[in-house]
């Protein structure tokens, strides 16, 4: 079955399979998160074969452009195995093929045609990619995409004041990435703090308070309020607005190509996204927001917004707004999951 949930995990399978977890190899670990083959295969026939093909494309060298398939198989016994894998490099009128196969295995090759790796049947050829491969450089953008679902209940804890470096996939970190956020990039948070005014009129300040357990938490001070509001008393909505405009105005130091948000409007106050896109729609910062039915899933871009329509089964493309490393996407084609 088709679906954006599934769009976007054929996105966060493909970053599995090239960077897996230690001691196991990408596909196996990927396919082994989602409970076998079985369960990703396309389920309306009896191959056990998922396939995934994405394009990448510079703007800062309009001629090049990278084709990256993976088609992966699984036995009855759950044994997975690498079937075909391809990248292809276009450049201009030409086009080098940077993962070959025969009778040796696949090898990582450069477009002059020297070999670099010999990868394993169970390995993703990304995996193993040296930094002195020519295909490199889809592996640099791919290793910088981050998945979140964020759970309000989880993001009202008290956290340790070390917890902070990035925030965690459910929001769980949320008072320490706030903090290290305060205290490492002063104009974010402002901008963090502006925005939730803007959205939020009844909030004066934000807070994060360190306590002498060497914990952290949030708060607001709100007008007419004597005193301030601790994140366990602020609402779902509330808190998933901050935690999403945090993303938005994280500096460009930590060098996220990608931020992927699933239905982050689930606590939402139904006006939210209309207010914030009037407040922040005309600034020098770009940014999109297209509600297409009241299950949207947005996928958070550095300095881009872009959402996943469910009739159409392709994904918008995404955009890195840094002017040195500037990248495109598309999905091309996905069979992932049902």
């Amino acid at each position: 079955m088709g679906g954006k949930s599934n769009l976007l995990d054929a996105l966060r399978f493909l970053y599995e399979a090239w960077f897996p977890q230690p001691g196991t190899y990408g596909p196996v670990h990927a396919v082994s998160q989602r409970g076998g083959i079985d369960e990703v295969a396309w389920k309306g026939g009896q191959d056990k074969v998922l396939s995934i093909a994405v394009s990448f494309a510079e703007p800062s060298q309009a001629e090049r452009s990278f084709e990256y398939s993976i088609e992966v198989t699984g036995s009855s016994t759950g044994y997975i195995n690498v079937q075909e894998e391809r990248l292809l490099l276009h450049d201009g009128e030409r086009e080098h093929s940077l993962i070959v196969r025969d009778n040796t295995g696949r090898w990582l090759v450069n477009m002059d045609g020297q070999r670099l790796v010999n990868v394993d049947a169970d390995g993703s050829a990304m995996e193993f990619a040296p930094k002195n491969w020519d295909g490199y450089r889809p592996k640099v953008f791919v290793q910088n995409w981050r998945f979140y679902q964020l759970v309000p209940s989880l993001m009202k804890q008290v956290n340790a004041v070390t917890a902070g470096g990035a925030l965690e996939p459910h929001g769980q970190n949320l008072s320490a990435w706030l903090m290290w956020l305060q205290t490492r990039s002063a104009d974010s948070f402002s901008r963090i703090e502006e925005a939730v005014r803007d959205v939020f009129p009844e909030v004066r300040l934000l807070l994060t308070w360190p306590t002498q357990q060497g914990t952290v938490y949030l708060a607001s001070e709100e007008h007419g309020l004597a005193r301030s509001t601790p994140l366990f008393q602020m609402s779902d909505g509330e808190l998933a607005f901050i935690t999403f405009v945090s993303l938005t105005c994280a500096p460009d130091e930590l060098g996220r190509t990608l931020f992927v948000i699933v239905e982050p409007e689930n606590h939402f106050i139904p006006d939210c996204w209309r207010r914030w896109s009037h407040c922040y729609g005309r600034s020098s910062t770009s940014y999109r927001i297209a509600t297409p039915d009241c299950r949207r899933l947005y996928s958070l871009l550095t300095r881009r917004i872009y959402s996943i329509r469910s009739n159409s089964m392709k994904f918008c493309g995404w955009r890195r707004s840094r002017a040195k490393q500037r990248w495109s996407a598309q999905a091309t084609r996905t069979i992932c999951g049902s």
